[in-house]
């Protein structure tokens, strides 16, 4: 079995990476089957058409499997990044016994939270609910979902006692998608689902038309 795809570093954007509406994309080598390539077509439909979140091509990682495409996604407002995330698509066209499938997803996506939400016991869990809710609601297939929620609080001593202290929800997951790569509709709900989960962890209002899951932790 491959070892489970590491987010940091390995979708970690360059800086030349173009964001979704302007830019001209690096094309993805001859030799890639007809099936990536429909995915990742689709996929950068669905970034260009988000209005709400910045979301750029972050890399094309093969360390996993023969072929691989990183996106980022950051949510800001007044050039404050409230939630960032990532998705990466891996390929491998004789599939993975861990995948049952051809495709994995990874995903990744942490906020800011409020200093007294870092206590709850129960963050973790309704954050991961965040999760599968995004994912039903936009009509995403799936199978294999596994992942972790973790939180942190940092405090700032010394010469960093100016700055405010950070709380932070971060989630990690991977799963194997069930789409058709040539319907487009059925590849674009990944990504939606990725980008309503952050907005939901930023506690910022969904985009018009879609359905908020729910608030900040009840």
């Amino acid at each position: 079995m491959r070892p489970e795809l590491s987010l940091a570093g390995a979708a970690d954007a360059p800086a030349s990476s173009p964001a979704y509406g302007g830019g001209v994309l690096s094309p993805e080598p001859d030799a890639a089957p007809q099936a990536f390539t429909s995915v990742v077509d689709a996929l950068l439909e669905a970034g260009a058409a988000r209005s709400d979140i910045l979301i750029r091509e972050a890399g094309r990682p093969t360390r996993l499997a023969p072929y691989g495409i990183a996106l980022a996604a950051t949510l800001e407002r007044a050039d404050v990044e409230l939630a960032a995330g990532r998705l990466v698509v891996l390929h491998d066209p004789e599939g993975q016994p861990a995948w049952d499938g051809t495709f994995r997803i990874a995903c990744y996506a942490r906020a800011a939270i409020d200093p007294e939400m870092i206590t709850d016991p129960m963050l973790p869990e309704v954050t991961w609910s965040w999760l599968e809710e995004a994912l039903a609601e936009r009509g995403a297939e799936f199978g294999g979902l596994a992942g972790t929620v973790t939180t942190t609080a940092s405090a700032r001593f010394g010469q960093l006692r100016e700055e405010d202290d950070t709380c932070e929800v971060e989630l990690r997951c991977s799963w194997s998608p069930r789409w058709t790569p040539e319907h487009p509709p059925s590849v674009h709900a990944h990504l939606e689902a990725l980008c309503d989960l952050m907005t939901m962890m930023a506690g910022e209002p969904p985009l018009e038309g879609v359905v908020s899951l729910t608030t900040r932790v009840p």
